[in-house]
């Protein structure tokens, strides 16, 4: 009796069944010259306590003979046949819902922040009101612009008022760079909002606080120990449905388990390159006689080609659909990578003294305004002296 992946079913002949292993397996039998019974198991693995589970227990109990597209545990593993196929592990996320910048404003900005800012723009107002003495709309206004890192046209008569006026200016000028860095590193890497595309992405959101979850034989093949230690298992459909809730909860799932179960998820996205590779193998009872004899024809469809020709087309078909897949479910542009502070750390020091370059050649121009204005003046009486001494 054969075994594969899927609920507990029984009885079923293997011309029910597609895909390579399936190819394989009738081949195999043809040559044997008898037809198996097929029944539905889970993926087998073995923990970390060397207990088997899934397809591995009823192969221990003898409860079947052969495994079908199982997962290649390790090297030379004595149950194992040949492998015959090829498979991946992929990271699966939410898709990313965009939001328009202003519905995204109160997400981006905390709460205190907002409440700070509208606190000591009422004060500018109020201060600028007695400056300035104009009435509140114009200084509501004139705050406004202010905070947009615009000029406001009039200056305050005085000395001491015209230094307090600086410094509100000032004050103003760096409140206006602080929101500009906020908006800017929020709006362009939201770090709590990304595309998970390969190993790289899935290490960078553990820190993140990020749960990772899937089916306990993933991490029997999971290489990486940065990833390894933080996943939690669970069946597959239930990390599905996390995953609609939850926009910080990635699952990990082999190719096969997705092109079976994930074409009925919608806003599911992908990974677009493998987060681990594996391969696809029969796995055998150890002290049945016909494992020696399978092994064999294994080897003899290796050798003629057979087998290599059919994992280029099972290739050709999987990677075709996973792109198919890929397609629907990215309605947006996941190439473009995440900007983080430090890449627009030059971008932000350029704004930052073109900013205060403005300011200062707007001193220097009032400054010289005034130089000249005053020697126009000067050298105005001093013709008007000479005018009414020529006339005496």
């Amino acid at each position: 009796m054969s075994t594969i992946n899927g609920p507990t079913t029984s009885n079923l002949s293997i011309n029910n069944f597609k895909g390579i292993d399936a190819d394989i397996a009738r081949i195999i039998w043809s040559k044997l010259g008898t037809s198996p019974k097929v029944s539905m198991s889970e993926q087998g693995y073995i923990d970390e306590q060397g207990k088997p589970h899934g397809a591995l227990v009823h192969l221990v109990f003898n409860q079947c003979d052969m495994g079908m597209n199982q997962l290649f545990f390790r090297d030379f593993w004595r149950l194992e046949t040949y492998p015959h196929g090829y498979a991946k592990i992929f990271a699966l996320s939410r898709e990313l819902n965009y939001e328009s910048t202003v519905a995204s404003l109160p997400k981006i900005l905390e709460t205190y922040v907002i409440s700070t800012l509208v606190v000591i723009c009422m004060l500018v107002t109020l201060y600028l009101k007695y400056l300035l003495k104009i009435d509140i709309a114009s200084a509501s206004f004139k705050t406004l612009k202010m905070l947009l890192g615009m000029g406001i046209g009039k200056i305050p008569r005085g000395t001491m008022n015209r230094i307090n006026f600086t410094f509100l200016f000032l004050f103003m000028f760096s409140m206006n760079i602080y929101l500009q860095s906020m908006l800017t590193s929020s709006l362009a890497a939201p770090e709590n909002k990304f595309y998970i595309d390969d190993k790289e992405d899935l290490e960078a959101v553990i820190p993140d606080k990020y749960t990772i979850s899937g089916p306990a034989y993933i991490k029997e093949f999971l290489d990486n120990k940065t990833i390894a230690p933080h996943l939690i298992s669970s069946s597959f459909q239930d990390c599905i449905s996390k995953i609609h809730i939850n926009s910080n909860y990635v699952c990990l799932a082999d190719s096969v388990l997705i092109s079976d179960q994930a074409k009925s998820h919608k806003n599911i996205h992908i990974s677009r390159v493998g987060i681990e590779n594996v391969q696809l193998t029969f796995v055998t009872r150890e002290d049945w006689p016909l494992r020696k004899r399978i092994n064999e024809l294994m080897q003899r469809l290796r050798e003629t080609g057979i087998m290599t020709n059919m994992m280029i087309k099972e290739q050709i078909k999987s990677h075709f659909t996973l792109y198919v897949q890929t397609q629907d479910y990215n309605s947006t542009d996941s190439n473009l990578k995440r900007l983080t502070l430090e890449s627009l750390k030059f971008d932000l020091y350029i704004l930052a003294i073109g900013n205060y370059l403005s300011l200062v050649l707007l001193i220097i121009e009032k400054t010289l305004s005034k130089l000249y204005h005053k020697k126009r003046i000067d050298n105005l009486k001093i013709f008007r002296q000479t005018n009414a001494v020529a006339n005496h």
